[in-house]
């Protein structure tokens, strides 16, 4: 069943209700007074024909002896009659030779009426058959009876043709047909508004009160009453309704006990949280901010109130945030995360974590945005900072290679890739006896331990080339631990250049050496030769030539001769 409410029941339907009796009463009257009209003309044009046919034979006997007398009694009968107003005998000339009204007598009965009159008259006398027909002003109805008016002498001509004219007067009926019409119409519209107050009466004490009653205890629910009071008698589907708002008040008293409580515990999380919160708008406005968020950002909560997304994001992102949101809005991310630069209140940019997830209602509306926003300025720093020191680290003359706790490589720069004929690709995630086939496991194990206790180990040994070639290296590994993971950072020097270099340089030495010696040998033959000379000069007498060569016995002093 469908209900109206009780404002209707009040105002709208007793409205139209009034206007149904109104509009019914009127279509009755009008249907009463055509049908009792039509009804009471026929009725007249019954009894006009009845006492035409009635009266027309007396008249016709009392003419023929010219009983002045009796014509006149029959007439007078006949006007009596209710609703004749007037009864003549009209010659074949339309003169009234009887009449109820006894100055008409001998007059022109067309002069009297109309040319209607002498129209009806001439009709009925053509055709012998009685003529009924309003008058033109509607207020009358005429009857003419043709008959043959008798000769004075008895004689009989058919030739002559009377008339019998009644007419009725319609005045009278139509005031009767009126009164009739306005009673029946005043006791159908009586019965029609006591049916529709009736009607009224029980809508409202039904259903309306009932309905009001529901409603105020609908006000008083939402108005977080203990009791609302749904429940009203009876068994019908208003009561069942009642019943069932009770059940459904219980359970929403019960839900937003449940709602407010979580609320509490969300406020308290969102106040607490070490991270900033923000509940912003799709316009990008925040509709609430978390103190952690205030304190990130160097503004007040009703300065960040008044502020939205792309006010607070660093100028070089704001084209990018912009965009973000609209994705977001429109439904074209679930959650959205990326790292973006706020601008914090002093100018300084403020690097933060952005985890950004919508709430949107049952038809899919977007509500508001839940943001997330951790600060990670000290985390990016040190990742521009690692970045450099990869960019310093890749072009390194030395390899480098990082080991986890697994012996897997994790990095290597560009000349260890060059070095072993790898691509860093083909590295990442390789154990290490990719690179050293010679180390066992076990000597892995050791060694991993000897430099976790001395935290910096050097060392020679031998890695393999893509191609199978090994080469000698100089290994410098230090050891990391950081946020609870080990990590072996290896630098690797390859030793084919210095032992190149000192091949060469052993080779120059023994060359040296080689031609030491053959000077030496030449010195040697060059003083014995000096000798030889001494010895000469001596025999002959002649002095020393090389006074520093004293081995033959000769004056050390003596003074070496001029050179020739």
């Amino acid at each position: 069943m469908r209900f109206v409410s009780a404002y209707s029941i009040r105002y709208t339907v007793p409205a139209a209700l009034g206007g149904l009796v109104v509009l019914l009463g009127t279509v009755f009257a009008v249907l009463t007074w055509r049908s009792e009209q039509s009804l009471g003309e026929d009725t007249l044009r019954r009894r006009a024909a009845a006492l035409g046919n009635l009266t027309l034979p007396r008249i016709e006997r009392s003419m023929a002896h010219e009983p002045a007398g009796n014509v006149a009694n029959e007439l007078a009968n006949l006007a009596i009659a209710p609703d004749v107003s007037l009864a003549c005998v009209v010659d074949d000339r339309n003169l009234v030779r009887f009449s109820t009204l006894g100055d008409w007598e001998g007059r022109d009965f067309v002069e009297l009426r109309s040319a209607q009159a002498h129209e009806n008259l001439t009709r009925a006398r053509q055709t012998m058959v009685a003529q009924i027909e309003k008058s033109a002003g509607g207020a009358l109805m005429r009857a003419a009876f043709p008959f043959p008016l008798a000769p004075l002498a008895g004689e009989l001509r058919p030739s002559r043709i009377g008339a019998l004219v009644i007419e009725f007067d319609l005045a009278g009926p139509e005031r009767d047909l009126r009164a009739r019409i306005l009673a029946r119409t005043a006791v159908v519209g009586g019965l029609a508004a006591a049916g529709c107050l009736g009607l009224w009466a029980y809508l409202h004490f039904r259903f309306a009160r009932r309905v009001e009653a529901l409603v105020a205890a609908a006000d008083a629910a939402g108005r977080g009453a203990a009791a609302p009071g749904f429940a009203t008698g009876g068994a019908d589907e208003l009561a069942q309704i009642g019943r069932a708002l009770d059940r459904m008040a219980t359970q929403l008293r019960d839900q937003l006990a449940h709602l407010r409580r979580s609320e509490e515990r969300y406020r308290d999380a969102l106040q607490s949280s070490a991270i900033g919160v923000a509940l912003v708008r799709p316009d990008g406005t925040c509709l609430e901010v978390n103190p952690a968020l205030c304190e990130m950002l160097g503004y007040t909560r009703e300065e960040l109130l008044q502020l939205n997304d792309v006010a607070l994001t660093h100028p070089d992102e704001r084209e990018r945030a912009a965009r973000a949101l609209h994705d977001i809005v429109t439904g074209m991310f679930t959650v959205y995360r990326r790292d973006k630069r706020y601008l914090h209140k002093s100018g300084r940019t403020v690097w933060a974590g952005l985890h950004v997830a919508p709430v949107r209602d049952a038809t899919g509306r977007p509500l508001y945005l839940v943001a997330q926003i951790q600060d990670i300025t000290a985390r990016q720093q040190a990742k521009l900072e690692n970045e450099r020191f990869a960019r310093v680290v890749d072009h390194h003359v030395d390899g480098a290679y990082w080991l986890n706790a697994d012996d897997r490589i994790i990095y290597v720069n560009d000349t260890g890739c060059r070095v072993l004929g790898y691509t860093r690709e083909e590295l990442i995630g390789q154990p290490v006896a990719l690179i050293a086939p010679r180390a066992t496991p076990d000597q892995l194990q050791q060694a991993r331990h000897d430099l976790r206790a001395a935290g910096v180990r050097t060392g020679e040994t031998i890695h393999r080339h893509k191609d199978g070639t090994e080469i000698p290296i100089e290994l410098t590994s230090v050891h990391l631990a950081r946020g609870g993971e080990e990590i072996n950072c290896s630098f690797a020097r390859d030793l084919r250049p210095r032992q190149a270099a000192a091949l060469h340089a052993a080779r120059q030495l023994d060359e040296l050496k080689r031609w030491q010696q053959v000077m030496i040998d030449r010195e040697d033959r060059v003083r014995e030769l000096k000798t030889e000379v001494n010895a000469l000069c001596r025999q002959a007498g002649l002095p020393l030539r090389y006074a520093s060569q004293t081995s033959d016995g000769g004056d050390p002093q003596a003074t070496p001769p001029a050179s020739p």
